[in-house]
């Protein structure tokens, strides 16, 4: 016999030592969201309050506010006295309602608290004009009235382009509820360009011309953060190489190639119908909003906070040796790197996300949706329940009121269907 079997037939079933919580040893075993976790395993206010310590707070809770017409917080969850309180009740089995209720505010906290971390990140705006300000400054006339990325041959023609220079922390809550993860730091586009061109093979030149000028880094982008709905690329290559067989280049590739993509976009000719149709023929894209869409971090560099104050006393005391032993113990500079999302659509996708299901309005609605099923699902399912056994018991008084009418028994009524399937003749 295993050791483990021994330990487990020496033991009582009553040692502490032998009470798994399944769901939470899942959790550390297959790597899943606490979010998702049907409950809590306390049994103790002590218990309770160490958990709290552990997790980095010590406070009161504060109170709720139902945002919800069709559901109603119950007032144990919406004012508890302390936040140990809100642990055990969705620790309580005995109640599913309330241990639903107060795992979904449990849910929320832990979200917001993520949230309010990610949003105080220090040095934000150093990293805001590390990311973005190299792209402005290749955005010409100007980046807020952009016409083309880059001048000369090597240039793209825009429609348009946009800066996200923060994820505000109401949209930063609503993503980390409904995605998987649900980790602040795993939130790539806090920080992100969208570039619209004119045409899909515009798209793959603007890509063609950010990895040029080295406006994103090959070894730093991020992987399985890449998504292509926009084009075949293929088909694209099948198409491209076979309609350049055998055409004259010239030294300089690179116009070549800009030259090339230009006749085909601009002009009425049978290889620029086919390449579009190459192009658009994506059996994963989307029904609606197409795009090229990729994570890259950038390394960010800033002057140590130490470095930055001592520079400070010195030009204001006019000593330029002053903190100098302070200053050997800190490095002068600071790096790390930080996510930022680019995006780059044609302008046909552009307009159509601007409306129906591809808007952004309803790109929240589903969000909301995603996350109030996540959040709420023990809740719903509760309230779907009641729903279900009310409308049986309307239905058994209905089927009652009926028999009654008609002469039936109210025995008989009432009897299960496999009853009296199966009564005897005469009885």
């Amino acid at each position: 016999m295993p050791r483990w079997e021994q330990f487990l037939v020496q033991h009582s079933a009553n040692d502490p030592r032998l009470d798994f919580s399944w769901d939470t040893l899942r959790l550390f075993l297959e790597g899943f969201s606490p979010v998702d976790l049907p409950g809590l395993a306390i049994s103790s206010r002590q218990e309770a309050e160490e958990f709290i310590a552990a997790y980095g707070y010590q406070f009161l809770c504060p109170s709720l506010e139902a945002d919800s017409e069709d559901l109603v917080i119950p007032d144990e969850v919406e004012n508890p006295a302390t936040l140990a309180d809100l642990l055990l009740l969705s620790s309580d089995r005995g109640d599913p309602v309330l241990s639903s209720w107060a795992c979904a505010v449990l849910r929320v906290m832990h979200t917001i608290s993520h949230a309010n971390l990610a949003a105080r990140t220090p040095y934000f705006r150093e990293v805001q004009e590390q990311i973005l300000g190299p792209f402005r400054d290749h955005l010409y006339p100007s980046a807020e009235e952009p016409q083309s990325l880059g001048r000369g041959p090597s240039s793209v023609p825009l429609r348009a382009a946009f800066f996200k220079r923060r994820k505000s922390r109401e949209s930063l809550i609503l993503k980390l509820l409904h995605k998987p993860d649900n980790v602040a730091s795993e939130v790539y586009d806090r920080i992100g360009i969208k570039l619209v061109t004119p045409t899909k093979l515009d798209a793959l030149l603007a890509l063609k011309y950010l990895r040029k000028q080295n406006l994103v880094s090959l070894p730093l982008l991020t992987p399985g953060r890449s998504r292509n709905t926009l084009v075949d690329l293929e088909r694209f290559r099948e198409a491209y190489e076979s309609l350049t067989a055998g055409k004259a280049r010239i030294d300089d590739e690179e116009a070549t190639d800009q030259e090339f993509f230009r006749q085909l976009a601009y002009r009425p000719t049978k290889e620029a119908k086919l390449l579009e149709d190459r192009m658009a023929a994506n059996p994963h894209s989307s029904p609606s909003f197409r795009s090229i869409q990729f994570t890259c971090r950038k390394l960010v560099k800033v002057s140590h906070p130490a470095v930055t104050v001592i520079n400070q006393l010195r030009r204001q005391t006019g000593d330029p040796t002053l903190g100098r032993e302070v200053e050997r113990h800190y490095p002068k500079q600071l790096r790390f790197t930080f996510p930022f999302e680019i995006q780059i659509t044609d302008w046909e996708n552009y307009l159509v996300s601007a409306q129906g299901e591809s808007s952004h309005v309803s790109y929240k609605r589903r969000q909301l949706q995603a996350a109030r099923r996540r959040i709420l699902g023990g809740v719903l399912l509760e309230q779907a329940r009641k729903k279900r056994v009310g409308q049986q018991r309307t239905r058994n008084l209905l089927s009652l009121a009926q028999s009654v009418d008609a002469g039936t028994s109210a025995t008989d009524a009432i009897r299960p269907p496999e009853e009296q399937t199966f009564k005897k003749p005469g009885s």
